[in-house]
C-alpha cells in the first residue's frame, strides 16, 4: 500500500510540474500554477506551511499566489474548526477550471482590447488622408473580428451553460 501511494505522489508531483509549465500559456506564473496543481489533486484542504513544504516555495510566493488564485476563482479559503490557520481548496470540476481560465483570459485582455479599439476609433479624426485612412480602416478591421471573437464566444458560453459539458463533447464529435 505505502509503495502504491508513493507512486501516486510521484504522478500528481509530474502532474504539478506539468501543469506549472503551462500555467504561463494561460496567463498565470509558474508557481501560481504549480500551487493550483498541488491544490487540485489533493484530497484535503491544504494549509500555506503544506504548500510551501510540497512545492519548496516561500512563504511571500505561497501567499502571494494563493491571493492571486483566490482572485481568479480557481481556490477558495476554508477554515478548520479549531484552527487559526487558512486552508484552501482548488475548484474539482474541469469543465469549472476550463471556463474560469477562459473568462478570466477574456477579462484581462479580450474587453481591456476592444476598449482600447473602439476608443482609438472613436477619437480619430473624420478629415484623415489616406495613409491614416488605411490605418483606421485596419484597426476598424481589428475591432470588427475582435467583436465578432466576443460574440462567438458569448454564445458558446451560453450554450454550454444551456446544455453542459455534454453538450460541448456532441459539438466536438465525441
Amino acid at each position: 500500500m505505502a509503495e502504491t501511494r508513493r507512486a501516486v505522489e510521484a504522478v500528481a508531483l509530474r502532474f504539478v510540474h506539468a501543469w506549472g509549465s503551462l500555467a504561463h500559456t494561460w496567463g498565470i506564473s509558474r508557481a501560481m500554477g504549480e500551487i493550483h496543481a498541488y491544490l487540485y489533486v489533493s484530497e484535503e484542504p491544504r494549509c500555506t506551511d503544506e504548500i510551501m513544504a510540497a512545492l519548496d516555495i516561500s512563504r511571500g510566493c505561497a501567499n502571494t499566489n494563493l491571493r492571486e488564485l483566490e482572485q481568479w476563482r480557481l481556490v477558495r479559503r476554508q477554515h478548520k474548526a479549531g484552527d487559526r490557520k487558512d486552508y484552501y481548496v482548488a475548484e474539482g470540476d474541469p469543465w469549472t477550471v476550463c471556463w474560469t481560465l477562459l473568462d478570466e483570459r477574456k477579462r484581462r485582455e479580450v474587453d481591456p482590447m476592444l476598449t482600447v479599439l473602439r476608443a482609438c476609433l472613436e477619437d480619430a479624426p473624420t478629415d484623415a488622408d489616406s495613409q491614416s485612412e488605411a490605418c483606421l480602416a485596419r484597426l476598424s478591421a481589428l475591432l470588427g473580428l475582435f467583436e465578432e471573437l466576443d460574440r462567438l464566444y458569448e454564445q458558446l458560453r451560453q450554450l454550454v451553460s444551456d446544455g453542459g459539458p455534454q453538450l460541448l463533447r456532441d459539438l466536438a464529435g465525441g
